[in-house]
């Protein structure tokens, strides 16, 4: 499989991952509720052509929390703090896709799947 961009990699910034966390939790059941955060940036093309390396090029970081309530179908995403998505489905929907764009012209998706066995079972599409 390849990933493509429709971004021009000498113009746009290079997307840098932080942090990545996810709880299960829920009032009365920990499995009920699934919590995923992403912590991620995006490099600052001005150090990057000066050839800094490393921690020098850090440029705009961001957070993106994603809350599925498997028992009340309610599903919601933060984006640095601002919700871009809420809704509340059957609490038996299987699967969420979600798209939205951020400051800077950046979409990002999040796909995220119930029935998979893997705790991170959601991923961020930049």
């Amino acid at each position: 499989m390849t990933l493509e961009s429709k971004y021009d990699r000498r113009q746009s910034p290079v997307v840098y991952q932080i942090d990545c966390q996810t709880w299960k939790k829920g009032k009365m059941f920990a499995g009920t509720k699934r919590r995923i955060k992403w912590q991620f940036g995006f490099s600052d093309n001005d150090a990057v052509a000066k050839g800094f390396k490393g921690n020098d090029c850090r440029g705009r970081e961001h957070e993106v929390v994603f809350v599925w309530s498997f028992a009340s179908g309610k599903k919601f995403v933060l984006a640095d703090g601002h919700e871009v998505h809420w809704s509340k489905q059957s609490p038996f929907s299987d699967k969420f896709e979600c798209t939205w764009q951020m400051d800077g012209g950046h979409e990002l998706t999040i796909v995220a799947d119930r029935k998979s066995t893997r705790l991170n079972s959601s991923h961020t599409v930049i």
